[in-house]
């Protein structure tokens, strides 16, 4: 059976499918307050203007109703009101009907369709609407008018529609409309629910099926590809988060909105931030600014301000009872916003945002309106802009009732919101109750204290203090989005199944599980090879090479009480030590037990021992594996393995790290050492490099001399330390262009490698510009001839002194000539910059004319780098870069590495000063 197509229906179509099948299946519509108030306002608004055109035909042409057709096609009646037209297929309730007239061409014996609206913007649906009665007509014409008319507004503007396209537009959707009415459309939720009558049924089912559409800001194409990957409820989408670690590139854009995320929120009932901006309510004084205004007309009639001064509140409301007392309510806003001395108004969302700038542009002749209203738009505080995309509440949307209804808030008149204002705006201006007004007042400061209580939250989120549950009465966790662990999907973990049976079945296809279980069942090799690596690993204890009395000579008084006498053997114990011994031809296991006594002290009856071995690796071995980590830059967990494969030594990973901390507390004070000789030398080398930690950028500084190295960890590229540490340097600091050095009151050099190297790709990227490759000539001329003498007499002050005059003469060949191309003036710029600072190497002994010293320190940390991964801490790091600054300090010295960790010494002049 085919369904009727009303007007009724088509124009629900577009706004909802399921309004739309509800009124074609006869559901009686709820009682809906925002619903019943736009039908009486179209009503009202209808009759008014059909009163006015009707005022223009005799009564004797004008009918209220639907006529007969025959008398429709007779065209007896000019004007007819309130017709219902069409057939069995589609039909509509025009608001009215009228003849055309020989200016109608080209068909003059038409009726021209007019629909009555009572707003004032005219939407592409409208004129479909008024497309689909021209269809209406067609049926009982045979021929359809080719244009239509829209009385539209308070102003009752008349509108034009040509329909020549648009009525072929809505034949195609009637078409539509018919084969998806046939069955029950799925419940989305949309914009347009809030002022739908079925809006609570289409909620409740929503929640019930905990759809995608409760979700606001997503948008329907979204919505409709995560349908096609499977996804249809919030609970589905929020297993679908995964924490990224955003590019560097992209550190300094706004992040994107994760719906995910959001979902995920909801699903944990928690507070998911991926950063919190910084927000100080109490600093200055702050306005919280919320307007009322009719949109369709733009016109505002109730601005709130409520202005905090430290612990003090003021709330302000101006009223306006027509447009007529607009710009007295925007004066006397002006004033109390003047009032507040340095004051930063915020407000929620961009609504009141372009109040401000309308009202400055209508009323612009208000006393000192236009430059106050400037400075406070510099510093207005739009809190969606600080909670978009940055907290993530677990609230459906981001609007203001949601989130202060999450904290705790509540509203006078419950479930307000802007459409109820409208409404309430609405009645109080056909029958000017006290009552209504009083009501939209108590929303616009409900509105005001709303908005305070979202900022103050968001600040306690910044100052890390959400243990506080937010000082509401709703409580949450709060969880920072790059702490949550990030899964690889491409590396080897274990997968979680929702399943138990498939859980079992996956466990048991694991490559342990089928060689120790199964194949062992069938293949007599697996079963010997298993049987030999179980016989290895249950190999009996080591054999000692030697045992050590650690005990002789005996204690000579109780540690406890000080006797001297009566103290006995309480017990004989030993203790295994695993070490290595290097021989002539190779190096071997060496195992060694140590034996020592307790002692017990009759007198206060204490027990103890003394002499014992706290260590259960020995130095050499120890020794082995720092070198092995170190200078061969072999991973840690692989360490472990080696040396047991190579010695049969049992040396777990966690030994392995108890071993690299234990080194670096040994060479802890060496490196103190080490930074202030660095640091108080006459010449220092510093460069620096990027380091991950945990998925976090951080940066490793070098200073280095001919004879020292030493690595110092920051979390920042921040210069500020540097100067700090070289606050008393007195040398001549040798560094790249970094911006951070300039203020280190020094001796500078700056590496003239890195300033050839920016020199060469400016001119491979301009290869035509003579100017440019006239310059580059000039200057590579002129650092052949010191290189040369470089390379002669070695770094000599008395030799290099005599190209001072060359380098005068390149400058003042620079400061001369007419350089017309951009590229080279910015070049003489950076010359005339750096000019104390480029041949500072001239004036001194011993001072290179580069950095490499400390770029070739910068790749060993490289390549160390490329081994640990990022994986490493923060203590982690730091152990790594004492002990390499140890290495580095030897090769620069000549110290083998080995042997100095072997001998055990802290110092280097011990070392060297020890035969070996």
């Amino acid at each position: 059976m085919q369904t009727l197509i009303t007007d009724s229906i088509f124009a629900a179509y577009f706004q909802c499918k399921t309004k739309a099948y509800l009124i074609a299946i006869q559901t009686a519509e709820p009682q809906h307050d925002i619903s019943e108030w736009r039908k009486r306002l179209t009503a009202d608004h209808k009759a008014q203007c059909l009163e006015r055109l009707s005022a223009f035909h005799e009564v004797d042409v004008r009918y209220d109703g639907t006529p007969p057709l025959s008398t429709l096609k007779s065209q007896r009646y000019h004007f007819i009101t309130n017709c219902t037209i069409g057939n069995d297929a589609i039909e509509s309730h025009v608001d009215a009907l009228q003849r055309m007239t020989l200016s109608d061409k080209p068909a003059p014996a038409f009726y021209v369709p007019i629909r009555v609206l009572p707003h004032d913007t005219i939407t592409p649906n409208d004129k479909l609407l008024l497309a689909f009665d021209a269809l209406a007509l067609d049926t009982m014409f045979d021929g359809r008018p080719a244009r239509g008319r829209i009385v539209h507004g308070s102003p009752q503007r008349t509108l034009t529609v040509d329909l020549s396209t648009l009525t072929e537009t809505a034949r195609r959707h009637v078409g539509e409309i018919s084969t998806q009415l046939t069955q029950a459309p799925t419940h989305h939720l949309n914009r347009n629910c809030a002022e739908c009558a079925f809006q609570k049924s289409c909620h409740d089912i929503a929640i019930s099926k905990d759809d995608l559409s409760l979700l606001a800001n997503m948008h329907e194409r979204e919505r409709e590809k995560q349908n096609r990957k499977g996804i249809f409820t919030v609970t589905q989408l929020s297993y679908t988060f995964r924490p990224r670690r955003r590019p560097s590139k992209q550190k300094s854009t706004s992040p994107l909105y994760n719906h995910s995320l959001k979902a995920l929120a909801i699903r944990d009932k928690k507070i998911y931030m991926t950063a919190c901006p910084s927000v100080s309510p109490g600093q200055a004084p702050i306005v919280y600014l919320d307007v009322e205004g009719d949109p369709g007309r733009k016109f505002y009639y109730l601005v709130g301000l409520r202005v905090c001064i430290g612990t003090s509140t003021t709330q302000h409301s101006f009223w306006a009872d027509s447009p007529s007392d607009e710009r007295g309510m925007w004066t006397a806003c002006i004033r109390a916003l003047a009032a507040v001395d340095g004051a930063r108004v915020v407000c929620y969302g961009n609504f009141d945002r372009t109040f401000l700038l309308r009202m400055k542009t209508r009323y612009s002749d208000v006393a000192g309106s236009s430059a106050l209203i400037d400075e406070l738009l510099e510093t207005l505080t739009n809190v969606v802009s600080l909670i978009y995309a940055n907290i993530y509440f677990p609230t459906y949307s981001n609007t203001l009732k949601d989130i202060a209804n999450f904290l705790g808030f509540t509203w006078t008149h419950e479930g307000a919101s802007g459409l109820h204002a409208l409404m309430w705006r609405s009645q109080w201006e056909i029958s000017r109750e006290p009552a209504l007004k009083d009501r939209l007042i108590a929303y616009n400061i409900d509105d005001c204290r709303a908005l305070e209580l979202v900022l103050g939250a968001i600040a306690r989120l910044g100052a890390e203090k959400a243990g506080e549950a937010l000082n509401t009465r709703r409580t949450a966790d709060v969880v920072q989005v790059d702490s949550l662990k990030r899964k690889h999907p491409y590396h080897f973990q274990r997968t979680s199944y929702a399943n138990a049976d498939l859980d079992f079945v996956n466990r048991c296809g694991y490559w342990d599980y089928q060689r120790n279980k199964v194949y062992v069942r069938t293949s007599t090799a697996v079963k010997k090879a298993i049987r030999q690596k179980a016989i290895r690993r249950h190999r009996s204890i080591l054999p000692p090479n030697t045992t050590v009395i650690a005990d002789q000579p005996g204690p000579g008084a109780c540690p406890k009480c000080g006797a001297t006498s009566k103290l006995y053997k309480h017990a004989r114990l030993a203790r295994i030590v695993y070490d290595l011994r290097f021989t002539r031809t190779g190096v071997k296991r060496w195992v060694v037990r140590y034996r020592y006594s307790r002692y017990s002290c009759m007198a206060c009856k204490f027990a103890f021992q003394i002499h014992r071995a706290n260590e259960r690796y020995g130095l050499t071995l120890r020794a082995l594996v720092l070198y092995y980590m170190v200078e061969l830059r072999v991973p840690q967990n692989s360490i472990g393995p080696c040396v047991t494969q190579l010695f049969g030594l049992p040396l777990g990973a966690g030994a392995v790290t108890q071993m690299k901390k234990s080194g670096a507390r040994h060479y802890e004070d060496l490196y103190t050492e080490l930074f202030k000789r660095v640091t108080n030398g006459r010449m220092l080398h510093v460069d620096e490099t990027k380091v991950s930690i945990k998925g976090k950028e951080a940066f490793v500084w070098v200073f280095a001399n001919l004879e020292e190295v030493v690595y110092v960890y920051r979390a920042s590229r921040d210069a500020t330390f540097v100067r700090e540490a070289l606050s008393e340097f007195h040398g001549v600091l040798i560094s790249d262009f970094y911006a951070g050095y300039e203020g280190i009151t020094c001796p500078q050099q700056k590496c003239l490698i890195h300033l050839i190297r920016d020199l060469n790709d400016s001119l491979l990227q301009e290869p035509f510009n003579d100017e440019l490759r006239t310059m580059t000539s000039d200057f590579s001329r002129l650092l052949k001839e010191v290189i040369g003498s470089v390379d002669k007499f070695g770094l000599k002050a008395c030799h290099l002194r005599k190209h001072k005059d060359s380098v005068t003469e390149f400058y003042q060949t620079l400061a001369s000539a007419d350089w017309k191309t951009e590229a080279v003036n910015t070049w003489r710029k950076r010359f005339e910059k750096n000019r104390n600072t480029l041949f500072t190497f001239l004036d001194y002994d011993g001072i290179p004319w580069n950095n490499n010293n400390a770029e070739h320190a910068v790749k060993k940390f490289v390549f160390l780098r490329h081994v640990m991964g990022g994986s490493s801490s923060e203590a982690g790091i730091r152990e790594y870069l004492i002990l390499l600054s140890v290495y580095e300090s030897c090769e620069v010295k000549g110290i083998p590495f080995l042997e100095f960790l072997r001998s055990g010494e802290r110092t280097f002049e011990r070392f060297l000063a020890t035969p070996r």
